[in-house]
């Protein structure tokens, strides 16, 4: 076999196996977008109450405040957490708590088993609605 052929083959992505699949990008935007929508739609049934934005909201009482905090850096889930106190929306709490996940994901994608857990924890049990 010559120097040339060799080389070739070695970075050919079809001798990488998985390694290729998780190198190139493009192979992974139709898991990347499956994934972004899972969590967005957990994300968005997560309990919130009826305060409206510019009302104070309690970050304690807050399972999507606890999961971001769960997963932010101290800094930023304070600021969160001032956020809260100022009357963020629910919808920036979610598109907040959303991105906060999908960035870990993206950095980590070994954390995918714990955000699945912790989401299925702040979203409690499930709402049983009376039939008739």
């Amino acid at each position: 076999m010559d120097q040339h052929h060799t080389s070739s083959t070695s970075r050919d992505s079809r001798h990488l196996g998985p390694l290729a699949v998780a190198a190139d990008p493009a192979r992974n935007a139709p898991q990347a977008d499956a994934l972004a929508a899972e969590i967005a739609a957990q994300v968005a049934h997560l309990p919130i109450d009826d305060r409206l934005p510019g009302e104070p909201k309690d970050p304690d009482a807050s399972p999507l405040f606890r999961l971001y905090a769960a997963f932010a850096s101290p800094t930023k889930a304070e600021t969160m957490r001032l956020r809260f106190h100022g009357g963020i929306s629910w919808a920036d709490a979610r598109t907040d708590l959303t991105s906060l996940l999908l960035r870990l994901l993206a950095a980590d994608p070994g954390a995918r088993d714990r955000v699945r857990t912790e989401l299925r924890a702040a979203a409690g049990p499930a709402r049983l609605v009376p039939v008739g």
